[in-house]
């Protein structure tokens, strides 16, 4: 398992890259991990990419509680985050349509999902075609730990 994410300076946004098989332990960590984070901002706008996140319908149980951690977080700061996830294939966009789902009765987060890096750029304003001229446009800044 690993999630990787990183900020995009002059969009604002914070770009994650799930891979391997993911559980709920491991969100809860890195979301801990980001929101400590000293260059973390409340609402800011994300970017998840799931190409190389190994899901399977194991991964629908998680879904609740991963949304309900995620706004309990965001109450905290009173800020919307609007996230977009990537899911370019059947289950991982079958799963991502089921947390988007969940997420809609939610006061703190907002979801959109995309099956093609276009579309997931578009999703957040952005006018690249795909992640990587996103990526050679833009300053990365690397996560710098906790506050």
């Amino acid at each position: 398992m690993a999630i990787d994410y990183f900020f995009l300076k002059e969009s604002d946004i914070c770009f994650a890259r799930y891979s391997g098989r993911i559980d709920i332990s491991d969100i809860i960590k890195n979301y801990e991990k980001y929101i400590t984070d000293s260059y973390y901002r409340a609402g800011r706008s994300e970017l998840i990419d799931l190409t190389e996140c190994e899901l399977g319908e194991e991964n629908f149980g998680i879904l609740g509680p991963v949304a309900n951690y995620v706004d309990r977080a965001n109450t905290v700061f009173r800020a919307t985050t609007l996230t977009s996830l990537y899911a370019p294939g059947d289950i991982a966009l079958e799963i991502a349509m089921e947390y988007q789902r969940i997420c809609r009765d939610l006061d703190w987060i907002s979801v959109v999902v995309a099956k093609s890096q276009r579309e997931a750029l578009e999703n957040l304003a952005l006018p690249y075609p795909d992640f990587a001229t996103l990526l050679k446009s833009e300053t990365v800044v690397k996560p710098s730990g906790a506050r």
